[in-house]
């Protein structure tokens, strides 16, 4: 993506405090929690909207030249990553050329994620990994914002699932809907869970 503003952006201890204030340093980035546009981090500066990424490479690595775009080598831009470690400089031509060949989309997500995203109890960080979406999608998605076919969040509290539980479900053999009513939860969180495709962290 292309960079923000060219605003020059001078970093000091309260842009620094500021911008920890709105990170999670999670695996594998850093994850911004703040404003996004297209998943991408957004940093007011001074009434400025100046990128995410662009203000973690001033920050924590140096200036950038007014004719440089920065780019991340996790291609995870989109997702809201501001990890200094995976912010590099390039100029537009590097940018689009690293676009075409990770051939960047959208992340497509079925009915049965978001059902299991809605009913997950994790923090957003973590549910945003375990779906390589960006932090803020997963808020969207649980406030009904996107997808709103499916309706919104549920209003009573999803149940949490111990590692224990997890791993049980996991090597359970009977049907999703019997182990669903079991542990009170739905039949498409289980299914997920047995194929692995969420609560990814328990062995």
């Amino acid at each position: 993506m292309k960079s923000g503003s060219r605003l020059a952006i001078v970093p000091s201890q309260e842009l620094l405090d500021q911008f920890l204030k709105r990170t999670l340093k999670t695996h594998p980035c850093w994850t911004w929690t703040g404003s996004t546009v297209r998943g991408y981090g957004v940093f007011v500066v001074d009434g400025h909207s100046l990128s995410a990424h662009r203000v973690a490479y001033a920050l924590f690595i140096g200036s950038i030249p007014e004719d440089k775009d920065v780019l991340h080598r996790c291609d995870r831009g989109a997702l809201g990553c501001v990890d200094p470690n995976h912010l590099f400089l390039g100029t537009q031509t590097d940018n689009n050329f690293d676009s075409y060949f990770k051939r960047r989309s959208k992340r497509k997500l079925t009915d049965e994620q978001i059902i299991a995203i809605r009913e997950d109890p994790r923090p957003h960080s973590e549910i945003a990994q375990d779906f390589d979406i960006a932090y803020g999608t997963v808020g969207k998605i649980r406030r009904g914002v996107h997808w709103k076919h499916l309706g919104g969040i549920q209003q009573a509290k999803p149940k949490k699932l111990t590692p224990k539980q997890i791993s049980v479900i996991r090597l359970d053999a009977r049907p999703c809907r019997v182990i669903a009513r079991e542990y009170a939860v739905s039949g498409t969180l289980v299914s997920l869970i047995k194929r692995e495709l969420t609560y990814k962290e328990v062995a």
